[in-house]
């Protein structure tokens, strides 16, 4: 399973997809618990808009890894994307009272603000989820929130939901980032960029606190700094966007 799986990942990092989906399938045939093989064999053919496929392939790899957020996120985005509307009831049962439901929660969100609805994103996160975002493990949410209340210019609410977080739990590196990423949209460099080293503080692996830090170092002109965050960053997440 592991020759099958850096097969097919040096597949499609070179655009062989074709490729990169026979050596991701026969890696799960080998072992479909050994890797995310499963999860990236989805990704490609959600990609390629074969939403059954990519259905098949997400089920068979959250078989395996019940607590991968990723796995969660990806669910719920193929259920909303694909249908039919009671595959998409089924999930959000399944995934409400799991772990990974805050992952879920945030890729619905996205997926409805990708359709335009941005009010509806909030809606899904401070109305439909049932989520304490005063709790760290609720971050991934909190943290999509602060992206879709910024991009309705309700950035000082997006800011103080955070604060309410932190005054809860003041030594989250997830909250603290998040922190970061609101200041940050809201143009208050310094205070992200201390954000983010308060973040690193706690957890130098937090690779969203690094990313952050590497466009504030963009942002400024300082391109050998931000090529060394971006470095960090995606060394601890490759597939983070940059």
């Amino acid at each position: 399973p592991g020759a099958r799986y850096w097969a097919a990942r040096a597949a499609e990092r070179k655009g062989d997809f074709d490729r990169a989906i026979a050596e991701y399938r026969q890696s799960v045939r080998s072992n479909p618990a050994f890797s995310d093989a499963g999860l990236r064999l989805a990704l490609i053919l959600e990609a390629e808009g074969r939403g059954e496929d990519a259905w098949a392939a997400m089920n068979r790899f959250v078989g395996d890894h019940r607590n991968s957020d990723e796995g969660a996120a990806l669910s719920i985005r193929l259920a909303s994307r694909f249908g039919p509307e009671d595959r998409l009831k089924a999930v959000v049962i399944n995934l409400r009272n799991q772990p990974t439901w805050p992952a879920a929660v945030a890729a619905r969100a996205e997926y409805v603000a990708s359709t335009g609805n941005l009010e509806g994103a909030v809606k899904t996160i401070l109305e439909g989820s049932d989520l304490d975002l005063t709790r760290p493990g609720n971050a991934r949410a909190l943290r999509s929130l602060v992206l879709h209340l910024n991009a309705l210019d309700r950035g000082p609410e997006a800011l103080e939901l955070v604060d309410r977080a932190l005054a809860r739990s003041p030594d989250a590196d997830a909250l603290h980032e998040a922190r970061g990423a609101a200041l940050a949209l809201l143009g208050r460099d310094e205070e992200a960029r201390e954000a983010f080293e308060r973040a690193l503080a706690i957890d130098a692996r937090n690779a969203l606190a690094h990313l952050g830090i590497a466009r504030l170092d963009a942002k400024s002109g300082d391109l050998g700094a931000a090529l060394v965050a971006y470095d960090r960053a995606a060394h601890l997440d490759p597939d983070l966007e940059p």
